[in-house]
């Protein structure tokens, strides 16, 4: 990820806007500027200043707003910016899915911890716009994934929205061994090797899977870390339900989404409960 991009704070508290600033340039950015909270001015410097991310305080924005966070590009074109939703008040779970709606693109807790401001910021990056998703030929790539075969194309795009599509370059982590676990992860396209930490100098790949496979689910379910790192082996894109979507999605995309997961549980248990066989059935050959 290139550090040249312009990046605006949005808050009426000073005090937010240097500790953000601070931690952005610390991370080697340096086009970042900082207003206080006015629609109109707060349109006319992205505008401007060609912002390409904006770090918006919860406290005293309409999220409904940000939907017109939107600038020029060099050939006129009225595009969307990335947006990271800067929660300095308690948000709830209805203003969280509005949000996703309307385009923000990651979120970050105040104060800022410097782990999760590069997460949010690459997260910003990566993600995939519902109106790109809908213009482009992301939402045919997600429709033939079996996974979502459950869904409706119109439950699909609702789903689309309320959670995020992102790409990763090879190579790239997806999360470390260790982290606590907050979103659950299907495959589009590309590939994930899952990996497994052994000392500070040696690691094991313990398998590699490609399009139409999930992971991460464990996740949905309760908050254990990470039990290995996952990495893309390859350019990938990959559909991301965070929990806390998940924890606050009360219809019936909800209800399906868990029997789907309670297939795939019941699936990864048989071919557990399997392997344990042969390896007894291997063991008393012996």
């Amino acid at each position: 990820m290139s550090n040249k991009q312009n990046i605006l704070i949005v808050s009426n508290r000073p005090d937010v806007r240097e500790m953000t600033s601070s931690a952005l340039r610390y991370m080697g950015f340096d086009k970042i500027y900082g207003i206080a909270l006015n629609r109109d001015s707060v349109y006319d410097t992205i505008e401007k200043l060609k912002i390409d991310l904006a770090i918006v305080d919860n406290n005293g924005f309409k999220i409904r707003d940000i939907s017109q966070f939107r600038r020029s590009d060099a050939e006129g074109e009225t595009q969307g910016i990335k947006i990271i939703l800067l929660v300095t008040t308690k948000i709830d779970i209805r203003q969280l899915k509005e949000g996703y709606k309307v385009g923000i693109s990651s979120m970050l807790n105040y104060p800022i911890q410097m782990n999760e401001l590069q997460k949010a910021v690459k997260d910003a990056f990566r993600s995939i716009a519902a109106v790109e998703i809908e213009k482009s030929g992301v939402f045919k790539g997600v429709r033939e994934i079996d996974f979502f075969s459950f869904l409706t194309d119109e439950e699909l795009m609702k789903l689309l929205k309320m959670c995020k599509c992102r790409n990763y370059r090879a190579g790239e982590v997806v999360f470390e061994q260790g982290d606590a676990g907050d979103r659950f992860y299907v495959i589009i396209n590309g590939q994930i090797d899952i990996i497994k930490i052994i000392n500070d100098s040696n690691e094991e790949t313990l398998a590699t899977i490609g399009k139409g496979q999930c992971f991460g689910e464990m996740a949905i379910l309760d908050d254990s870390p990470r039990s290995a790192s996952a990495r893309a082996g390859a350019d990938t894109l990959m559909f991301e339900l965070d929990k806390k979507i998940m924890d606050g999605y009360d219809d019936i995309i909800t209800l399906k989404l868990f029997k789907k997961l309670g297939f795939i549980f019941l699936d990864r248990l048989r071919n557990a409960d399997k392997k344990i066989k042969e390896l007894m059935v291997f063991g008393c050959k012996r």
